[in-house]
């Protein structure tokens, strides 16, 4: 029972609660803010483009991937960004974020794969 239980945390957590705390960081508050240069961050309107919005969320999304992960990472980040310009919807980019996780987590449970974990 423990472990089912475990399992369905994990991807409670996978799923909507890293979505919704990075996307809220990463796209919500670093992007906007490095938009605002000083001014109040809220200002910006979600979704606004800058090169340097896009390499520092871009960078910091891959940096906090392990080392064989930050490829992927990579892509990730330039995908989920651009969801966030097009879209203009921060809803938007944590469903995509946690779509993702979640189809990862099936991934390892059929493959057994759990270095993904």
């Amino acid at each position: 029972m423990w472990e089912k239980a475990g399992l369905v945390m994990r991807f409670v957590r996978m799923g909507i609660v890293v979505p919704l705390v990075e996307e809220l960081f990463w796209r919500g508050f670093l992007m906007r803010f490095v938009i605002a240069e000083g001014r109040p961050f809220e200002k910006v309107p979600f979704g606004t483009h800058a090169w340097k919005a896009f390499w520092m969320t871009t960078a910091g999304v891959t940096l906090i991937h392990s080392t064989p992960d930050m490829l992927a990472a990579f892509v990730w980040g330039c995908l989920v960004y651009w969801l966030a310009v097009k879209s203009r919807s921060l809803g938007g980019c944590v469903l995509m974020h946690g779509a993702a996780n979640v189809a990862l987590g099936l991934y390892v449970l059929q493959t057994e794969q759990w270095g993904f974990w």
